[in-house]
C-alpha cells in the first residue's frame, strides 16, 4: 500500500464526514474486509468510498464483493431516489464485483442468503429495514462468520437524520433467528 493511499484511509477513519461513518471505516480496516453486504443503501458516494478503503488494504479490488439489497427504482418518495441502472453504473466502475438486488430487504436476504456466505461487514440502514418479526432474520445467521461485524443505523432523535451506527452482537442475531423461526438455528 502506497503512502497516499495509507493517509487516505487514516483521513477516512478519523477526519471523515460525516462522523458517525468513520466507525465503518474502522471496521474495514480492522477486519480487512473483502465482503461487504448493504441491506438498503444509504449514500452511494459513501458506498464508494468503503469499496475503495477495502480495495486498498487488500492491494488488489478485484477480491472485494460488494451486494447491496435495495427497493431502488420503488423507494418510497421519503427517500433519496436510487435507480439501479445508475447504481450498477457507479459501482461497477470500482472495480469490485458487484451485486445488487432490487426488492425489500425481507425478500432479497431470503432469496440470497446462500450466496452471502462468510460476509465480513453487514450495514443495515434504518431501523425499519428489518424488523424484529422478519422472516429474513432466520436467514442471518447463515451469512455471518465469528469476525463479521454488523451496524445498524440509528435515526438521530426527533429527526429523520442519521444518528450514528449501533453494533449488533452475533448473539442478538441468533436470538431474533430463534424467535422467527421458533427453534434452534445454526
Amino acid at each position: 500500500m502506497s503512502v497516499l493511499s495509507g493517509l487516505k484511509n487514516i483521513h477516512q477513519m478519523y477526519f471523515s464526514k460525516p462522523e458517525s461513518d468513520r466507525l465503518l471505516y474502522r471496521a474495514i480496516r480492522r477486519q480487512r474486509v473483502t465482503t461487504i453486504l448493504e441491506l438498503g443503501i444509504g449514500n452511494l458516494d459513501r458506498t464508494l468510498r468503503l469499496i475503495a478503503m477495502a480495495g486498498r488494504l487488500q492491494g488488489d479490488m478485484a477480491q472485494i464483493a460488494y451486494t447491496g439489497i435495495d427497493l431502488f427504482d420503488a423507494r418510497s418518495p421519503d427517500f433519496e431516489p436510487l435507480r439501479l441502472k445508475d447504481a450498477h453504473q457507479s459501482l461497477s466502475r470500482s472495480g469490485a464485483k458487484i451485486k445488487l438486488v432490487p426488492g425489500d430487504v425481507d425478500n432479497g436476504l431470503t432469496r440470497m442468503a446462500n450466496a452471502l456466505l462468510g460476509t465480513d461487514l453487514v450495514i443495515m440502514h434504518t431501523p425499519q429495514v428489518l424488523q424484529p418479526c422478519s422472516k429474513a432474520w432466520f436467514y442471518f445467521p447463515r451469512i455471518l462468520h465469528r469476525a463479521t461485524e454488523i451496524f445498524q443505523e440509528e435515526l438521530s432523535v426527533g429527526e429523520d437524520q442519521p444518528g450514528g451506527y449501533r453494533t449488533l452482537a452475533h448473539e442478538e442475531i441468533h436470538h431474533l433467528a430463534q424467535s422467527v423461526s421458533g427453534r434452534r438455528v445454526a
